[in-house]
Formats: structure tokens, sequence, C-alpha cells
């Protein structure tokens, strides 16, 4: 019976550092994460998150896990008029935009 439960226990054990890594809010569920990030100019947000995924990124290579940037979305939460005029984030990881 202990033998099936070492993987998740073991993984979460491992991950278990990642919000030191990034130092901003990280939700985490399971084998998913999210970084949370907040402001007022969408400029800042981008860089913020922008560099956030760069260090989220460093981190999982040094500890030999990769990143998925076809399952790495972001969103943006705003009001129905500013949605119109530019609705989706420009962020970047390892030189890709993320949808």
């Amino acid at each position: 019976m202990w033998y099936a439960i070492k993987g998740p226990l073991f993984f979460l054990i491992y991950v278990n550092d990642m919000p030191g890594a990034v130092k901003y809010k990280l939700l985490r569920y399971a084998d998913d994460s999210a970084i949370l990030v907040s402001g007022k100019c969408r400029h800042d947000i981008e860089n913020i998150l922008s560099s956030k995924m760069t260090v989220l990124s460093q981190w999982l290579i040094s500890n030999k896990l990769s990143l998925h940037l076809g399952k790495t979305k972001s969103i943006l939460f705003d009001s129905r008029q500013k949605l119109k005029a530019q609705p989706s984030l420009n962020v970047i990881s390892n030189g890709h935009a993320l949808e």
C-alpha cells in the first residue's frame, strides 16, 4: 500500500520550496501552480509576470523539471471596457509569448 502513495508525496516534498523561489503569490494544487499578480497598470503586471516566469523557469531547470509552455496561460481580470480595448496580456516566458 505504501508504494502506491509515495510518488505524489515525494513530488509535494520536491516542489515545496517553489514559493520561495518565485517570492510572489503562488497557488499550488497537485501538479498545477498559478502566479497571482495585481496592479493598476497593465504594463507593470506584464513586466512582473514575465520576470516571475523567468525566475520560475530557472528554478524548474535547476530542479530538473520543465515548464509546458503549451499548457501555460495568462488571464486578465479587468473591466469590460478595458478588456475590449486590450483583451490579453503580453507575457513572455523563455522567449515565447504566453496565450
